[in-house]
């Protein structure tokens, strides 16, 4: 299969969060951002957003639980989407130092297996995790891998839709009721990105280096 047909999800996990599926000529085929309406009663709402304009529009309502918007996002990722899964990328969380710290994260680490479990399964790919100051450094260039809290945000919202064809439709698709363009949507974009470059570059045919001989020459 052709490697622009090839497809690549990225996941921002949290709450909110979000998920992209770019191609291999970087082009958004899918999105979805999720957020929390009802924390205590653990209710979400789920946008959706489709390259294909006879999926338009969607939308998921409310859930009591993320792992069924899981189920559906990895339903529609094997069923409605042309192509195949070669990679799927999850920002790895951290720990964060301060008191009380730990539950959060803990919540967030559910959330992220709530998705990309569903996700394994449906498309028999498995998740790699990577660091935000990796694919930061490696998306954005020099500079991007300091990047973090809302300075991060605003750069994803900027640079995100000219690194990835389709965002711009599907950030104003996909934001809230009265809200802004979903940061976390950007995000999830560009660690999508970051998962299709690294898997070109595995792709490229690997050259064994020239022997040198000790005249100057090669052989």
């Amino acid at each position: 299969m052709s490697p622009r047909h090839m497809l690549h999800i990225g996941v921002d996990p949290g709450l909110p969060g979000a998920l992209a599926v770019v191609d291999g000529a970087a082009r958004l085929q899918m999105a979805a951002s999720w957020w929390a309406v009802n924390k205590e009663a653990h209710r979400i709402t789920t946008r959706l957003w489709w390259a294909d304009a006879d999926m338009q529009p969607t939308a998921l309502g409310e859930r009591s639980r993320l792992s069924l918007v899981g189920d559906w996002l990895a339903c529609g990722i094997a069923h409605g989407l042309h192509g195949h899964v070669a990679t799927l990328t999850c920002e790895e969380l951290f720990v964060k130092k301060e008191a009380g710290g730990g539950a959060p994260i803990l919540l967030t680490e559910w959330y992220a297996a709530s998705i990309c479990v569903l996700i394994e399964h449906a498309c028999n790919v498995p998740t790699r995790r990577v660091r935000a100051v990796t694919w930061r450094a490696q998306v954005y260039g020099r500079g991007g891998g300091g990047l973090d809290g809302p300075a991060a945000k605003r750069v994803a919202l900027q640079r995100g839709p000219g690194l990835v064809s389709g965002l711009a439709a599907a950030l104003d698709a996909c934001k809230p009721p009265r809200g802004k363009p979903p940061h976390h949507l950007a995000e999830a974009a560009m660690i999508a990105k970051w998962g299709r470059d690294q898997w070109r570059h595995r792709q490229r045919p690997h050259r064994e280096p020239q022997a040198r001989m000790f005249g100057g020459g090669s052989r």
